[in-house]
This record gives C-alpha cells, sequence and structure tokens, in this order.
C-alpha cells in the first residue's frame, strides 16, 4: 500500500513538473501500468472534474471514482484513498487519488485503479496456527481483507454493503496487549497493530480461545495417559517382577504422601533407587522442598502485612492523644503563669493518656485473659445511661439515639464494666457509621427463651458482604483507619459472658448487630 502511494506521487510529480504533451503524458501513465501490476488502471481528470485520460481498454468503463471522492480530493488538496469494494470481476479494489497542479494553475486529479488481490490471497494463504485468521480492518472497523472464512463469505455476497468486524475501539486496542473478547466464533484471543496511516488501516490476528490454550489441554490430556500408563506399568511389573522390589518403593511413597498431605513438608523419602521410582521419590522430595520454601515466604508476607497493618493503626490511634499533648504542652510554655490553663493542661494530660492507657489495654486484652467479675446489673439501666453519655455527640451530628425496646428484665449476673464497653463500641461505631445528618441509632432488649437479646442497629451504608466474615478479627476494620481492636475485644467479652455476636448487614440500608446473653440470675 506505502509502496502504490509512492509510485503515484513520483508519477504525479512527474507529470505536473515536465511539460509534457497529452501523447507523452498518456504513455507515461500506460508505462507505470505495464511496469506496475497493483496498478489496474490510471486515469486523470481535468479541473472541471472531465476524464481526461484512461489506461483502461474498455470504450465505456463505467469503474471510475466517484464525484464525491474527487470532490473530497479538490477540497482537501491532498492525497486520499477510497474504501475498497469488489470489481465487476469480483476483485478487491479501491482507488487512490492525488491532486496535481496544471500548467495554467487549475488542480487536476491523478487517480490509480489498485488490485488488492495479491493482499487478499496473501491474507488467505499465511498461517499462523491452528484456527489464526488474518484480517485488515479499517479505523471504522469495517473489514478490507480477511483469511477468516466468515467474512470472506459475507464480503462476497454482500459487495455493495460493508462488513464490520466488531464493535470495539480499534484505536484504543491497538496500544494494548492482546485481549480476550466475544466474536463470532465465540471467546477469540485477538491482536492489533496500526500497519497504514492513509488509508488507516489495521491488521488483526483472531484466534479461538478453545484453539489458542489447546496446547496445555493437550500437555494436560498427555500427562493424564502418563499417568494411567505408568500406574498400569507398575501394576503390570508387580505381577511379573519381584514383589518386594515393588512394594517397598510403593509403601515409601504412600508414607510420604500421607505425611505430606498432613503438612510434615521435612519428610524425605530415602533409598529408592535408581530406577523410576527413585525419580519419582526424589520428585516428590523436591516437591515438598519447593512446598516448604513457599509456605516459609508466604507466611513471612503474611507476618510483614501483618506487621506494616499494626504499624498503620499504632501511627493513627496514638497520633490524636500524644499531638493533642504536645499542642497543649507548646501553649504552657507561654501560660504557665494562668492558673486556670494550669487545669485545663492537667486535664487534657489525664484525658489524652487515659487514652493511650484504654489502647494499650486493648492490645494486652487480646492476648491476656481480661478480668471478670459479673455481679447483679440491671441491663435497661445500663443502656440508658450508655444512651445519655452519647447524647452530645450525637446531637452535633443530628443523629437520634432511641431505644425502641424497653423490656422490664430483673438484673441478671453480668461484668457490668466489661459490658459497658461492649455497648459503647457498638454504638460509637454506629455513630460513626451514619455519614449524613438525620441518621437513627436504634437500641433493643428483650428476652428470648432463655437468653437475653441486646440490639445496636443503625441506618448508615451497610457493610460489604464480603467484609462480614473476617468483621470480629483482630487487626480487622471497616474504617480507613485504626488497628481495628474494638470488635474483636467485643467479642472476646460476649464469649467471656458465655454468648454469642451476629451482624447482618444491607449495603445502603444499615447494619445490625445482636448480642445473646444467658439468662443468668446469680
Amino acid at each position: 500500500m506505502s509502496g502504490s502511494k509512492n509510485l503515484l506521487e513520483t508519477l504525479s510529480q512527474d507529470i505536473s513538473e515536465t511539460d509534457l504533451t497529452t501523447q507523452q503524458t498518456e504513455r507515461i501513465v500506460e508505462n507505470y501500468v505495464i511496469r506496475f501490476p497493483q496498478f489496474l488502471k490510471i486515469v486523470l481528470y481535468d479541473a472541471d472534474k472531465k476524464l481526461v485520460l484512461s489506461t483502461s481498454l474498455k470504450s465505456s468503463d463505467k469503474d471510475l471514482p466517484t464525484l464525491s471522492a474527487l470532490d473530497e480530493v479538490i477540497e482537501k488538496k491532498s492525497f486520499i484513498a477510497t474504501k475498497p469494494y469488489l470489481s465487476e470481476e469480483l476483485s478487491p479494489v479501491l482507488w487512490f487519488m492525488i491532486p496535481m497542479k496544471s500548467k495554467v494553475g487549475e488542480t487536476t486529479i491523478l487517480a490509480a485503479h489498485v488490485d488488492l488481490l495479491q493482499m487478499w490471497r496473501w491474507i488467505s494463504k499465511t498461517e499462523l496456527g491452528k484456527g489464526v485468521y488474518i484480517s485488515v480492518v479499517s479505523s471504522n472497523n469495517e473489514v478490507v481483507a480477511s483469511g477468516d472464512p466468515f467474512f470472506k463469505q459475507k464480503m462476497l455476497s454482500s459487495s455493495d454493503r460493508a462488513v464490520y468486524f466488531g464493535e470495539f475501539n480499534l484505536k484504543e486496542f491497538s496500544s494494548k496487549k492482546p485481549q480476550i473478547i466475544q466474536t463470532h466464533h465465540g471467546q477469540s484471543l485477538i491482536s492489533v497493530k496500526s500497519i497504514v496511516d492513509n488509508p488507516p488501516w489495521y491488521i488483526i490476528l483472531a484466534q479461538p480461545t478453545r484453539d489458542s490454550f489447546q496446547s496445555i489441554k493437550e500437555i494436560t490430556n498427555i500427562l493424564g495417559v502418563l499417568t494411567v500408563f505408568f500406574l498400569l506399568l507398575m501394576v503390570l511389573t508387580a505381577l511379573i517382577g519381584s514383589k518386594k522390589l515393588l512394594l517397598n518403593p510403593v509403601k515409601k511413597l504412600t508414607l510420604a504422601t500421607q505425611a505430606i498431605g498432613q503438612g510434615n513438608l521435612d519428610y524425605r523419602i530415602t533409598q529408592l533407587g535408581g530406577d523410576e521410582l527413585g525419580q519419582l521419590g526424589e520428585s516428590i522430595n523436591k516437591m515438598s522442598g519447593d512446598l516448604k520454601l513457599l509456605q516459609e515466604t508466604t507466611r513471612r508476607q503474611e507476618r510483614m502485612a501483618m506487621f506494616g497493618r499494626m504499624a498503620s493503626g499504632l501511627a493513627h490511634d496514638l497520633k490524636h492523644p500524644v499531638k493533642n499533648i504536645e499542642n497543649a504542652a507548646k501553649v504552657m510554655e507561654t501560660m504557665y503563669s494562668d492558673e486556670s490553663y494550669r487545669r485545663t493542661f492537667t486535664n487534657i494530660i489525664q484525658r489524652e493518656f487515659a487514652r493511650i492507657n484504654q489502647f494499650l489495654e486493648d492490645l494486652r486484652n487480646l492476648t491476656d485473659d481480661m478480668k471478670f467479675n459479673p455481679v447483679q446489673t440491671n441491663l435497661l439501666n445500663l443502656i440508658e445511661e450508655i444512651k445519655e453519655s452519647f447524647q452530645i455527640e450525637s446531637q452535633k451530628r443530628n443523629i437520634q439515639i432511641v431505644i425502641t425496646n424497653k423490656e422490664t428484665l430483673p438484673p441478671i449476673c453480668v461484668d457490668s464494666h466489661l459490658l459497658r464497653r461492649v455497648i459503647e463500641n457498638l454504638v460509637s461505631n454506629a455513630i460513626q457509621a451514619i455519614e449524613e445528618p438525620g441518621g437513627t441509632v436504634d437500641l433493643s432488649l428483650k428476652k428470648e427463651n432463655e437468653e437475653v437479646l441486646f440490639s445496636v442497629s443503625d441506618d448508615g451504608p451497610g457493610i460489604p458482604e464480603e467484609r462480614l466474615k473476617g468483621l470480629f478479627d483482630e487487626f480487622t476494620t471497616t474504617k480507613r483507619k485504626g488497628l481495628g481492636l474494638g470488635l474483636a475485644i467485643v467479642k472476646k467479652i460476649i464469649l467471656l459472658h458465655s454468648g454469642r455476636i451476629e451482624v447482618k448487614s444491607t449495603v445502603g440500608k444499615g447494619t445490625h448487630f445482636n448480642i445473646y446473653l444467658p439468662f443468668r440470675l446469680g
């Protein structure tokens, strides 16, 4: 294509830059058609788009450029290529056209009828692998040539209509690696590359995935056949050979597979000999060594990820109290003589150190046993006290805390200090989960069979289902920052009471926590 364009440009220069007669021009043009078989014919139009010269042997040649194509050349004053089409002989062709300046300064047009049959034959005959088809496609996805029988049949049967390859963006696709898309052959592996700028054409290699990955399937089948073959060979050897020489290695292999299956990756097979079973034993030894190395690498990566998470959480949870102490100390330097600020400073220090101590206590409680001191406790009074303690925070965020179920229950035996931490943690999480003002946190208390059911609900954005499974694990949080200890501590306290905790959440509707405690009066 590039060569044909260059030849036409050279011809246009030869004609326009020399003072030739019409006969001389016609002789040069005919010589080009004879020398370069890709040119089926060459025609010349004057400034009025009238045919001046043609190398066609037909007296009434109707296969000429359209008036719209001629107008486009005159308007753009640059080289253009028309869309490919099938000639009357069902041969793929297109027109290359280039403007020229005549002797009197008018714009004339030189056009060459280019034969694409050689390109079609090359594309049809080129074999790159099983099921691989080559196609040349224009920038608007119109098929120019293809070795795919599906497209060839459509192009031959639809000579007056365009045939399109697909609906994806060629410009975006050509800059990426091969991808799998849906074609008329089903799932296919597609690769695209720009080959011509004018006209803008792309070459596409397409292969159904069933053929792309056929080698993998064949290897799998071969491995299966080899496995069956070796098993049969082992059985045959056992029947005709020495049972002792065969059964002992097989027994060692069986013990090895059992040991490795139980997690003993240090197990090694010894003294199997140099035959096929010996080689199999060496392979199993190597496999167990590789598995152990992989296991150690995975554990190391998990530890590094956990340490990174802990470091990020520690930095986040300790940052604010330490920063508050630092700021208070800076102000103290200038306001030491102010007695009221000294009291304020003392209160800030006590409050922030209490936060740090509570955080460190949570870390300790994850691994150490908590002090469990159950006493008779009125749960409804405890819930109302906690609701009252959150009033200021909820009012600032325009969030309403309500108790919808106030079933009167006798005092039950629980650790009121630990249970307070559970309820405060859940209520605090519910308030933080509500992103928009006007939300509601719902508290409920009732007796179900031989258990006390306490519930905390919010109408926040909810928690995705994939994150619910490990919600109560250590270092797991739904917040952007933090160490994620709260719900882990909650679960541990509930288990101390021989209870259980459940969570249900719907994205966009909210989250619901249920705590079940044994109904023990003493």
